[in-house]
């Protein structure tokens, strides 16, 4: 047989492919205990921790139900992934996990079956507000209600499988973390902006600093892609630059921004920036502490 040039090339590329994938860890230790959620957690908190993050991709406004979505931001060529559904339906992962293991999974990434999931790390959230999302997901809310709705089934192929080492790697388990100082608005601010995951959107790209956020790329002022149905948009810069970015906006038009999806002039912002369920409160905490971030000259188109 006599194999050309480009055939030892690709032969080359999938020996290397695999040489990788059998040195990169896929299944991890867990842990299912050394966490109690507070049984009094409050629950309204927990559904906008819920909807103003997990929603995103866990929200199927079809259903009006956490039946999980489709992941768009899954190039083609890796194949497809769908979130889980979070309802109280058996088909639902959710109701396997204890209190431990669903705090080890938020802060580490590593779910109770050992695998990696690199899509919802909050490895700071605090035990108050994990305590009030567990209380929220396992109440009696039409959003967490048993719904057996599949959105479809996650496969990827060898590409997407080379590719999710790229994706990050679990993060170290931090036990007992303290809620913030709520009058403190800088400080409830950064936290916000941290659990909430406002810094996904409006940095410069997909790699995250999830342990240290203000160390992420283009922390804040935007850039990052999204792919939506009929077109491709970006996360705005929200640092204070008068010209490219919010430093023209009053208190009020950054809470008619994020309580209402409205920009300074009145209209609609573009998907998937929508209204979060939040308190007046919490929105000027964020204002509060995007007020002290450096203002950084990035014009979005």
């Amino acid at each position: 047989m006599i194999v050309n040039k480009y055939s030892s090339h690709l032969l080359n590329a999938i020996f290397s492919a695999a040489l990788f994938m059998v040195g990169c860890k896929t299944h991890f230790e867990t842990q299912s205990t050394g966490f109690t959620a507070n049984k009094e957690a409050n629950v309204e908190r927990g559904k906008m921790l819920v909807m103003s993050s997990c929603a995103g991709c866990h929200y199927d406004p079809s259903t009006k139900a956490l039946t999980g979505m489709q992941y768009m931001e899954t190039p083609k060529i890796a194949g497809k992934m769908f979130s889980a559904n979070l309802t109280h339906s058996k088909i639902s992962p959710f109701g396997k996990y204890n209190d431990a293991e669903f705090a080890y999974l938020l802060r580490t990434g590593i779910a109770r079956d050992g695998h990696f999931i690199p899509y919802m790390l909050r490895p700071n959230m605090s035990d108050e507000d994990i305590s009030a999302i567990l209380a929220f997901l396992r109440s009696d809310d039409p959003v967490v209600q048993a719904n057996d709705h599949v959105a479809g089934k996650t496969h990827l192929n060898l590409i997407g499988k080379m590719g999710k080492p790229f994706l990050g790697k679990p993060l170290p388990y931090q036990a007992h973390i303290a809620s913030p100082d709520k009058n403190d608005a800088v400080a409830y601010g950064r936290y916000l902006v941290d659990n909430i995951g406002c810094y996904h959107c409006h940095s410069a790209g997909r790699k995250l600093d999830e342990m240290h956020p203000g160390k992420t790329k283009g922390y804040m002022a935007g850039g990052r892609k999204f792919k939506m149905p009929n077109q491709t948009v970006k996360g705005a810069n929200i640092t204070m630059d008068k010209a490219t970015g919010i430093g023209n906006f009053s208190k009020e038009d950054f809470r008619n921004a994020v309580l209402h999806a409205k920009d300074k002039d009145g209209s609609k912002l573009a998907p998937p920036m929508e209204a979060f369920p939040m308190t007046d409160k919490e929105a000027d905490a964020i204002f509060a502490y995007i007020q002290t971030l450096p203002a950084k000259k990035h014009d979005v188109k």
